[in-house]
């Protein structure tokens, strides 16, 4: 999972001074991978849209919570979740903190799994996620 850089919404028939008071959102991507019922590896992207621009561990945690407490963690042809295994970068305001490590601790009692969390090594963490959220942008720019 990463942030991407903020994406600024656009209309259609924009006046010109829509150029000047433009909207962001937040883009959270998160990538799954899962073996499916027939053991193959497969895949399923999420993306988070927010209008909170903090990209915090409080804004993480909100995001893995509704993403899990609201059953909306879809992965068709998987019985259930034994394991979670999470790559991030490692910017402590987002991941590297002691909230995540929590989260951690505590993430069977919370979500009915064990989990862990690794890092990529900084400045090293080109990731789909990466791919993803261009892939993201880009559809919503064709799609205005």
């Amino acid at each position: 999972m990463d942030f991407a850089e903020n994406y600024t919404c656009k209309s259609a028939n924009e006046i010109q001074s829509a150029y000047w008071n433009t909207t962001q959102v937040t883009l959270h991507l998160m990538v799954t991978y899962y073996r499916g019922t027939e053991g193959n590896l497969e895949h399923q992207s999420y993306v988070a849209v927010s209008d909170v621009m903090s990209h915090s561990t409080s804004t993480v945690l909100a995001i893995i919570s509704k993403l899990f407490g609201n059953e909306m963690l879809y992965l068709p042809s998987c019985k259930e979740i034994q394991y979670m295994h999470c790559w991030t970068d490692s910017p402590t305001s987002q991941y590297r903190n002691r909230f995540i490590f929590d989260a951690i601790v505590n993430h069977e009692s919370v979500f009915g799994c064990q989990a862990t969390w690794n890092y990529y090594e900084s400045g090293h963490g080109k990731n789909v996620c990466d791919g993803l959220g261009g892939t993201v942008k880009r559809l919503a720019e064709e799609s205005v």
